[in-house]
């Protein structure tokens, strides 16, 4: 099974996967970073605006998906 790695941007910050996880293909491996981004932004999107991207790299290093998570909360003065 191929290995792919799912770093997490978030803002300036990047924390690279160094052990990467076998899935059977990309859509297995787009499937797990839209999961981890879900789970990741209800962690770290505190604030009330922000974003959050899970990058997939294959074995090669080549980038190969993307799952982003994007938040803006807005006041409305009703």
């Amino acid at each position: 099974m191929p290995l792919f790695y799912f770093d997490v941007r978030q803002s300036d910050k990047l924390v690279a996967d160094t052990e990467g996880e076998e899935l059977a293909d990309v859509t297995a491996a787009q499937r797990e970073a839209a999961i981890a981004a879900v789970h990741l932004a209800k962690e770290l999107l505190s604030d009330a605006s922000g974003n959050l991207v899970v990058e997939v790299r294959n074995e090669m290093g080549k980038r190969v998906a993307r799952a982003k998570v994007s938040l803006d909360v807005e006041s409305l003065n009703f």
